[in-house]
């Protein structure tokens, strides 16, 4: 049955008749992944109208909603509701709730929807609360499309270092991976009456929860950490950005520190000692900064960030997982890839003392 759902659908999103031509086809540029009311999978698809006109009589984007009991089924559902033939090659925003991203079939689906031509390249994003809402807060900046403006926030915010990107592919791939585990941006929608003040947020603070007044109401603050493929925790986005400094090796983040905003940027190779018999993972940081005022302290901001990465290590031990990337290290250390997949790191790195050296120094422009 699945594999006559994968056919028919191949023949629903292909073709060389009129449904094949670009004017026959409607180009999702965001798709949104719910649990139903009673089960199964609700898609929301969100695609240009070719006929907008840009009044307020006719949107400029179209949603279309359908369910099914699971993804092929809801695909197939989608399909049959949109008058033209869909098409995911060009998804840039794919949304998942944060009650699906939990569940333990989440892997399996995010090899379904690997297989359904969706774009790998598109951002996962898992939306706290409905993906839904999510998605239909995503409004076009001026001047661009809403596929640009999609590109463009989760660009902005990753420049940042509040969230980590993470594509469908790279999610997938790091969740069937032998190493250390995935993550994802983590967002919300801001609900339309909430009033809140124009204060900033807190660096524990995630989507939904911000802090300022505007228009927009897509929040993107935040990671989802995963484990065994679902998701088991989120961080703020504080901590994505401490976590960056040592997955990505990011640079040029504005971090709040001391009483100072500084740009941090990590400089250099991370060194990574793993000792199997003392239980004991030590790691060498080595960051610059720019500071406008000229007046924080190097040994003060170095305390700093080896605090945070205290913190976000037991929380991470805590939950779980090891988003990091310290079991590319530890793996090094076997004869074969056999003695790798027997050892259980996850376990092994939740109990073991990770040992931070820190050294920061200033950045002159």
């Amino acid at each position: 049955m699945k594999r006559l759902m994968a056919v028919l659908m191949a023949l629903l999103l292909a073709g060389c008749g009129p449904a094949g031509q670009i004017e026959g086809q409607a180009f999702c540029v965001s798709l949104a992944v719910d649990a139903g009311e009673s089960g199964g999978i609700v898609l929301s698809a969100r695609y240009p109208s070719y006929g907008a006109n840009g009044k307020d009589e006719k949107s400029d984007y179209l949603l279309t909603v359908a369910a099914g009991p699971d993804f092929a089924s809801a695909l197939y559902a989608l399909n049959a509701a949109i008058p033209r033939a869909l098409n995911l090659t060009q998804v840039k925003s794919l949304i998942v709730s944060e009650r699906i991203a939990s569940s333990a079939g989440f892997f399996s689906l995010l090899r379904d929807m690997k297989l359904s031509r969706l774009d790998g390249e598109a951002n996962l994003i898992v939306c706290g609360g409905e993906a839904r809402s999510l998605l239909e807060a995503q409004q076009p900046l001026i001047g661009l499309r809403l596929s640009d403006t999609l590109v463009t926030e989760i660009e902005r915010y990753r420049s940042l270092g509040t969230v980590p990107g993470g594509t469908l592919q790279r999610v997938f791939y790091d969740a069937a991976s032998v190493y250390s585990d995935p993550v994802a941006t983590y967002a919300a929608a801001r609900p339309k009456e909430a009033e809140a003040e124009s204060n900033p947020p807190a660096p524990e603070a995630e989507a939904g929860a911000l802090e300022y007044e505007g228009e927009n109401r897509d929040e993107y603050f935040g990671a989802a950490l995963f484990r065994g493929g679902a998701m088991a925790g989120t961080l703020g986005g504080g901590e994505t950005q401490i976590l960056r400094l040592i997955r990505d090796g990011a640079t040029g983040l504005p971090m709040a520190m001391n009483g100072a905003l500084l740009t941090v940027s990590r400089r250099g190779a991370l060194r990574v000692a793993v000792d199997f018999e003392a239980g004991r993972v030590s790691v060498s940081l080595e960051a610059g900064i720019e500071d406008p005022r000229g007046d924080a302290e190097e040994t003060a901001v170095a305390k700093a960030l080896s605090d945070g990465l205290d913190a976000l290590t037991e929380k991470c031990q805590a939950l779980g997982v090891e988003p990091f990337g310290y079991a590319h290290f530890a793996a090094a250390r076997f004869p074969a890839l056999s003695d790798w997949t027997a050892f259980d790191w996850r376990a092994w790195f939740a109990a073991a003392a990770v040992e931070y050296r820190v050294r920061v120094e200033k950045i002159n422009r």
